[in-house]
């Protein structure tokens, strides 16, 4: 159930979207040089559209990480936001146990949209347009789906984790008690 409640509670943690974005996209980038890539993500697209668009070169930098942490913002958001939901939420499911369980699925569907959604941020931003065709969804479970998967268990940890049963408790305060009169109604 989606209501006010829950709606005002994750619209309060926007200090935790923040720090989770924030966090999250540097594990990302520092998971991709670990693992040896050559250029990690925010090099990647900055230098993509400052080279499709013409842009100064030293704008690369500022451009590629803007775009990374927006794109970190718009998931950890998700993440909070779907946490914070009652229809999520049985009698029998904390909101630490539905945030955990969302980090496979938020993950993997990220991966499957990556690379349409960097051709057409891209293009979008070096003033190409829209590509006039895109590149596959990626539905393999490889290093990608990992990074992004690390990603949200950032989320996870800066949600619910290292504060421990406070914000459980008022999370479940504030979706779980209207889950819970709907339940006992229908029973």
């Amino acid at each position: 159930m989606i209501n006010r409640r829950a709606f005002r509670h994750w619209s309060r943690s926007w200090t935790r979207t923040l720090v989770a974005a924030t966090l999250g996209a540097i594990v990302f980038v520092s998971a991709q040089a670990f693992k040896g890539y050559p250029m990690h993500i925010a090099d990647y697209i900055g230098a993509q559209i400052v080279g499709q668009g013409g842009y100064p070169e030293a704008a690369a930098g500022p451009i590629g990480w803007a775009v990374h942490i927006g794109v970190s913002l718009v998931y950890a958001s998700v993440f909070g936001f779907l946490v914070s939901c009652a229809f999520l939420h049985g009698s029998k499911i904390s909101p630490r146990l539905t945030g955990l369980m969302l980090v496979p699925v938020l993950a993997y569907l990220s991966t499957a949209i990556a690379a349409p959604a960097i051709a057409v941020t891209v293009g979008l931003l070096s003033g190409q347009g829209l590509p006039a065709s895109l590149p596959a969804f990626n539905l393999q479970l490889n290093f990608v789906f990992w990074n992004h998967a690390l990603f949200f268990l950032v989320c996870w940890a800066v949600y619910l984790a290292p504060v421990g049963r406070r914000v459980e408790e008022e999370v479940e305060e504030t979706v779980g008690a209207p889950a819970r009169r709907v339940s006992a109604a229908l029973s």
